[in-house]
């Protein structure tokens, strides 16, 4: 077995005090915004199946001031569905960008490379202001997916600690003996492969 150690760079607990106008819309979510007008959104993880809990994410895009900019914090976000990081990024380009590259493990072999790419989402605010993303070593996984993107959008900084990297999207491979193995499925790239 395996189990990741790693130290946070953030204290969440503390942020509702270190931040103005803090509000925690659910276990994912929270904003707050600066007397300066910065937005602040943290994103706590990417909630596969319920990905109603960013509602209020797409709420604090669409108020956040572009002249001003937004913080985006997603130093407690250990991953989750890749496909609503997809939606966050995509409120901030204007055409589709690819993020990362992977090759496919079939039948023992690796194939590939494919294309990651991700595009502006439709019927959610489009924001083209400053962006920073504040992250640590907590990230991984689908997040790691999301920094990546955040890296195609013009302007945008990446600030923190370096991010853990790419689960290589595990899955599960039952030994017949009642041990199951969990095995990379893939093998993540940058852009450039």
């Amino acid at each position: 077995t395996h189990s990741r150690r790693v130290t946070a760079n953030v204290n969440v607990k503390l942020l509702s005090r270190l931040i103005p106008q803090w509000k925690a819309h659910n276990n994912t979510v929270a904003t707050g915004r600066f007397d300066d007008g910065i937005t602040y959104l943290l994103i706590a993880g990417w909630p596969g199946g319920r990905g109603g809990e960013l509602e209020p994410a797409f709420e604090a895009i669409k108020a956040a001031d572009p002249t001003k900019g937004i913080v985006i914090d997603v130093r407690p976000n250990g991953g989750g569905d890749e496909l609503l990081a997809r939606q966050i990024a995509g409120c901030f380009v204007d055409g589709r960008k690819v993020y990362s590259k992977n090759d496919i493990r079939q039948n023992g072999k690796f194939v590939g490379p494919y294309d990651r790419a991700f595009e502006p989402t439709k019927d959610r605010p489009a924001y083209r202001g400053k962006v920073a993303v504040l992250m640590g070593p907590v990230c991984m996984s689908s997040n790691e997916s999301f920094l990546m993107m955040m890296k195609q959008v013009p302007g945008c900084k990446l600030v923190g600690d370096r991010s853990f990297g790419s689960s290589g999207n595990p899955k599960p491979h039952d030994l017949g003996n009642g041990v199951t193995v969990y095995l990379p499925s893939w093998r993540d790239l940058q852009p450039d492969g």
